[in-house]
């Protein structure tokens, strides 16, 4: 009687614990947002030294502290064609998209039918004999509506999993932005400094 009772707890305890195992993954928290609003340095000017950011949608040209026009053309003409800058923000516009999907994902689904038919009403089958048998329309609407409870939190994690995809992809655009236009500045740099070598 021990050995079963035993066998008995120890078959609750396993099915408890596959139980426990079942949710999908823990009640995630955000980690809170970075204090910086920007990439400003000490001393650097909003006017002057904006960075863009294909998440803000605000463009803007840290170089243009450096005073040079022709520097300017450059930088403009690299971000319209550089292609691991457009694969950037494609792959970004991507995300996107995924994570909307996975929110609209979590909406009621909602379908209707409607019908109108025209119908001969069969006066004799009711006990009517004589009566004509009238034509009649018949209209009929339905609707349904569906939605997943997403119990086991599936759904909820796939849609943190999409939004912090497209956070990440954000930052990538960011940095390739920033290494761009930071490659292009430091060579525009030492061209002038060995140009004004050259000539000295």
């Amino acid at each position: 009687m021990r050995c079963r009772t035993k066998r008995n707890v120890a078959a609750l305890g396993l099915g408890l614990t596959l139980n426990a195992c079942a949710a999908v993954g823990p009640n995630f928290v955000q980690p809170a947002a970075p204090t910086a609003s920007s990439y400003l340095m000490a001393g650097d000017a909003e006017s002057t030294a904006t960075v863009w950011s294909m998440r803000a949608a605000t463009p803007g040209g840290w170089w243009l502290a450096l005073g040079s026009p022709e520097l300017n053309d450059v930088m403009i003409q690299a971000l319209h064609d550089n292609q691991a800058l457009a694969e950037a923000i494609a792959t970004l516009q991507q995300a996107r998209a995924e994570t909307q999907s996975a929110q609209a994902a979590r909406r009621p689904d909602v379908t209707g039918s409607a019908s109108a038919v025209r119908d001969r009403i069969n006066t004799s089958a009711f006990g009517f004999a004589g009566f004509p048998s009238p034509t009649v329309n018949l209209f009929s609407v339905g609707a349904a509506v569906s939605y997943d409870l997403d119990l086991a939190g599936g759904r909820r994690r796939g849609i943190e999993a999409a939004g912090a995809a497209q956070a990440a992809q954000g930052y990538r655009v960011d940095a390739a932005y920033l290494t761009l236009t930071g490659n292009i500045a430091l060579q525009a740099v030492r061209i002038a400094s060995l140009r004004d070598q050259i000539s000295a």
